[in-house]
């Protein structure tokens, strides 16, 4: 990280129009529904590999081993890196959102009762886990799109997921909440 202290970073998420506005037009042709259409097939080909080899360990970090991994491969493809660079690409983005931990806040505790409480089902849902207005996240539509697969393809696999420890670490992220590891035991239908 010493090498980008001191540097100024133009981040497309903190920037104002006009040049917002140019920049997410360029970058927002990644992420059409024309686009993600010609991804789903990868991501499945992903998510299957990725479950492969944990299939028949019997206990799996899910966060490590799958969560983290998928949307990295998927994103480090299409910037054109090399299948081994998506490590490379994890760390880099943990680098960078580390330099932004100090803008977090999204007001979620005085929104929501129990905010802190995964609840599926909580209604109203209005939450801002990918922003809002000119800044809502260009890949909310792929994150759920990954999602989508990943949990179908995860939920397939297993016949059972259970815990291996009830509590699990943070992740120390201002822009992603939840673990940073989830250790489970699987086993299969």
């Amino acid at each position: 990280m010493s090498a980008l202290q001191g540097h100024e970073f133009a981040w497309l998420l903190f920037m104002d129009p006009p040049r917002h506005t140019k920049l997410r037009a360029i970058v927002s042709r990644a992420f059409t529904s024309r686009a993600l259409a010609r991804l789903e097939a990868r991501i499945r080909e992903l998510s299957s590999t990725l479950l492969d080899a944990v299939a028949d360990r019997g206990e799996v970090d899910l966060v490590a081993e799958y969560a983290t991994p998928l949307p990295s491969i998927v994103i480090a493809e299409m910037l054109g890196l090399a299948l081994g660079d998506w490590n490379a690409l994890a760390r880099w983005s943990e680098t960078i959102v580390g330099l932004g931990r100090t803008i977090s806040g999204t007001g979620a505790t005085d929104a929501f009762r129990d905010a802190d409480v995964f609840d599926p089902g909580r209604s109203p849902s209005s939450h801002i886990a990918f922003g809002h207005g000119i800044h809502y996240c260009l890949g909310a539509p792929l994150s759920r799109l990954e999602g989508r697969i990943a949990l179908a393809d995860l939920l397939a696999r297993f016949a059972s997921l259970e815990l291996v420890a009830p509590e699990w670490p943070p992740r120390s992220s201002f822009h992603v909440l939840g673990p940073s590891s989830l250790r489970l035991r699987a086993s299969h239908h």
